[in-house]
């Protein structure tokens, strides 16, 4: 029976677990713009509230990216600069489309200052248009839309970055045309609704972050294993290995626990792994009409893999396929997602996510919640409905993503235990008071010393494949714990990221895992959060885990299984 189930167990395991200052490759780029803002504005016109000013006279934090003093502001102006009166700021720089461009990429650099729920500023629009003649009988003609700048954002800079492909460019190719940012806004002359661009760059070609070699700084010295899983077969494996990826040999996990195995973690003092297997109830053999419900297994072991003690098994609901009964239904999956140590090693926040499935594997959205439990006994201590991810700022204060909801506002929050009472307070709101699905935070890490929190967020910035489809981009984005201040470190336009942020022991490095385009292998990625650059640190590899021995100089064996 064993076999046949672990065998059941694989066929659902892949449809149940995968949900759906940057370094930059440049492929025959050739620069479009006549200037940059910095040694001249000729080629550029301005429209009511478009303006250059001087980022010296700006109260806004001076960004990685400006190249020189001068950049766009866009606020809401006192006259409209469109026929339909919608634009109360514009700014059009002409440009000359090469007939044979193999494609173009659009980036720049925007800083939202203090965007607050009832300033209405809609965002900046950005397009290609074919006249600048503002208040004529025609409005202006749309030769292609690049892409709306959502304001909802923090406040700091973010990079937004277009690529747009040959085949979507034949309204342009060959033509001069404008280049035109225009601010959508329903305001007056609020200063909170200033918009600020710099670094506007247009190319041919494509451009889009690539890897890097990997840095002196990873090289493996034993002192900061790494543990993750390795995918490269046909079940998951648990492997240790140095920084680097190399000396990887797999972890102790019970023979039992290695079925369907999909999260593995150190405990805070290196002696015990959390182990988290997918199951399903009830287990074969099962009548055909039965769906079997998926729930989670968190087990706890010795770094030797011995004592393992099971501390908490999620119970889900099967479901029945047979229109005839009249209890037909979908089943409810109670799943996992993910799991965080506290400091001490006292508590677990474990994200607890709730789906229906069908037998056809048609499934909803997850609805999910962080239960914080007693790592001892599994015990629930606290549960934060709306929430997920997170990441434990100390041994009685953990940060969490609040999700959009009716109750209170999305965003990342904190809640803090004090003896039998736990507090919850906003630490970073998403603009309008609502929340913004296009700027929801995810994988929130902050550094032991509470200096910056790193989050991964979906940017302004597509790559486009079709005329009616493209692929969002997303960045890991570095906030100032103390300023709130943000900034788009890694765009990531290379694949789709997935996973935890982890944190090097010296705060150097974050690790994230990312399927490239158009490939089915995930790979975890380093990110040098100094230098910027990225690369690949090990192939066929999910769910990576940092464990720091700062006081040791030598190399630190821990146990492990024989092969």
């Amino acid at each position: 029976m064993f076999v046949l189930q672990r065998y059941v167990l694989l066929m659902f395991i892949g449809f149940l677990l995968i949900q759906p200052g940057s370094a930059m490759g440049n492929q025959n780029v050739t620069s479009l713009l006549n200037d940059d803002l910095e040694d001249s504005t000729d080629s550029w016109e301005f429209c009511s509230g478009a303006s250059v000013v001087d980022i010296t006279n700006v109260d806004a934090a001076v960004g990685p990216v400006s190249e020189g003093p001068n950049m766009l502001r866009f606020a809401p102006g006192s006259e409209t600069c469109d026929f339909l009166g919608n634009s109360t700021a514009q700014v059009f720089h002409r440009v000359d489309i090469p007939a044979n461009a193999d494609g173009l990429t659009l980036s720049f650099w925007y800083y939202v200052k203090d965007v607050r729920p009832e300033v209405a500023v809609d965002g900046v629009w950005v397009r290609f248009t074919e006249t600048t003649e503002i208040f004529d009988e025609e409005y202006q003609t749309n030769l292609l839309f690049i892409k709306l700048i959502n304001v909802n954002n923090l406040p700091g800079w973010h990079l937004a970055r277009t690529n747009i492909p040959a085949n979507l460019l034949d309204e342009v190719l060959g033509q001069t045309v404008n280049l035109t940012f225009s601010l959508e806004s329903t305001d007056t002359t609020s200063e909170d609704g200033a918009i600020y661009i710099d670094n506007i760059n247009l190319n041919t070609g494509r451009e889009q972050t690539t890897a890097s070699p990997l840095p002196d700084g990873l090289q493996g010295d034993g002192s900061s294993p790494l543990v993750y899983l390795d995918t490269s077969g046909e079940m998951d494996v648990a492997v240790r290995a140095d920084t680097d990826g190399s000396n990887a040999v797999p972890v102790a996990v019970p023979e039992e626990l290695r079925p369907v195995l999909y999260d593995v973690q150190w405990s805070p003092n290196g002696r015990q792994l959390s182990l988290m297997n997918l199951s399903f109830i009830p287990l074969p053999p099962i009548d055909l009409d039965v769906i079997p419900a998926a729930v989670s297994i968190l087990t706890i072991v010795d770094a030797d893999g011995s004592n393992p003690r099971e501390v908490l098994r999620t119970v889900g609901v099967p479901g029945i396929d047979d229109p005839t009964d009249i209890n037909e239904r979908p089943a409810l999956d109670i799943i996992i997602r993910r799991l965080a140590w506290s400091p001490d090693g006292s508590k677990l926040a474990l994200t607890q996510c709730a789906r229906n499935r069908t037998n056809e594997m048609v499934v909803s959205d997850d609805v999910c919640q962080v239960n914080i439990i007693n790592a001892a006994d599994g015990e629930r201590i606290h549960e934060i409905p709306q929430a997920g991810g997170g990441s434990w700022s100390g041994s009685d204060r953990f940060l969490f993503v609040e999700f959009l909801s009716d109750e209170r506002p999305a965003g990342i929050w904190e809640a803090r235990f004090e003896g039998d009472s736990v507090t919850e307070t906003p630490v970073i709101l998403h603009p309008r008071a609502s929340g913004s699905f296009d700027y929801q935070d995810d994988y929130v890490s902050i550094l032991p010393d509470r200096t910056q929190i790193a989050t991964l967020r979906g940017i302004d910035g597509v790559t486009r494949t079709g005329e009616f489809s493209s692929r969002e981009h997303s960045a890991i984005t570095l906030i100032d714990a103390e300023t709130f201040e943000a900034r788009s470190a890694l765009v990531i336009d290379h694949g789709v990221p997935d996973g935890p942020l982890v944190w090097s022991p010296d705060s150097s490095f974050l690790l994230y895992e990312l399927t490239p385009y158009d490939s089915e292998q995930t790979d975890i990625w380093w990110f040098d959060v100094n230098s910027g650059e990225t690369g690949v640190l090990i192939e066929n590899a999910t769910n990576p885990d940092w464990f720091g021995f700062p006081e040791l100089s030598e190399r630190v064996y821990l146990p492990m299984t024989l092969r």
